[in-house]
């Protein structure tokens, strides 16, 4: 809804926000499968962020916990592969959001 209520000032400016929507539903999802990215793969050519082209990279790490289920060792995955999987991400978030921030501001008046 706090996307939603500036106005839009071009096509770039809709799309940037869907893949803020879009991220922000699949990062904070309980359920975060692989395929589910997809949706943010798709918006990555209009928002290009490399913590989300490295999501691209890791995600298929998670295929990894059926080869561990089958050996037994699930805790194994558990412990060490699922941070392989999300560290990476949320760091390059936080990389992406602190040169998002240190940004000038530009005010556009409005017409």
């Amino acid at each position: 809804i706090a996307l939603s209520r500036p106005r839009y000032l071009d096509q770039y400016d809709v799309m940037q926000r869907f893949a803020v929507v879009i991220v922000a539903m699949f990062l904070l999802s309980p359920a975060q499968f692989p395929w589910y990215g997809t949706w943010v793969i798709i918006l990555l050519p209009f928002f290009p962020l490399y913590s989300l082209l490295i999501m691209t990279a890791t995600l298929p790490l998670y295929y990894l916990s059926f080869h561990f289920s089958a050996l037994g060792n699930y805790e194994l995955f558990n412990a060490w592969v699922l941070w392989w999987i999300w560290i990476p991400i949320w760091l390059g978030l936080a990389v992406d959001a602190w040169n998002i921030w240190r940004q000038p501001l530009v005010w556009q008046a409005d017409a």
